[in-house]
């Protein structure tokens, strides 16, 4: 008889129950897609200040190799900065194993993260950088190297007393 009872519920109000069915199922489907977006690592366009760890500072850096990048970087990740020119192979490293996420409001942008401390040495160079990718699960120490300050060759130019002047 219950069995009965549940069949004639069900016909009366069927427009109740298909309508608690649909919610139960968006509700579902809401939760899923909200799981699924906080894998991806999506950074809070208007709070990326809050990620900041104190003591920390975000260096707005310009990188010759960036678009490269594009392919390879999602929004974060950990490399070697290197400044110099490769058409003349000569390379120094400017930082080693600091985090680098990609600008969200504008992606072909990188911020480089570093201790507060140390920015003024990175920020010395003015000039674009290469970015080397490494692995983060590695844990390596982050560090800044201060810039080579170059000797000034000194030329000496020896003049004969010869007529030809």
């Amino acid at each position: 008889m219950n069995s009965f009872k549940l069949k004639t519920w069900l016909k009366e109000n069927k427009k109740t129950w298909q309508i608690w069915i649909i919610l139960l199922l968006l509700s579902l489907v809401f939760a899923i897609l909200q799981h699924t977006d906080k894998k991806t690592g999506i950074i809070d366009i208007h709070n990326i200040d809050t990620y900041i760890p104190e003591g920390f500072v975000l260096v707005p850096v310009e990188l010759n190799n960036g678009p490269s990048l594009d392919g390879l970087l999602a929004n974060k990740g950990v490399v070697d900065l290197y400044t110099g020119d490769p058409s003349h192979q000569k390379a120094e490293k400017a930082a080693t194993a600091v985090k680098i996420i990609r600008s969200p409001r504008n992606p072909s942008y990188f911020a480089v993260l570093v201790p507060e401390n140390k920015a003024p040495l990175l920020i010395k160079r003015f000039q674009a950088f290469h970015a080397v990718i490494q692995n983060p699960e590695q844990k390596k120490k982050t560090t800044i190297q201060p810039v080579n300050k170059k000797n000034k060759r000194t030329v000496v130019i020896e003049l004969d007393n010869s007529p030809h002047f």
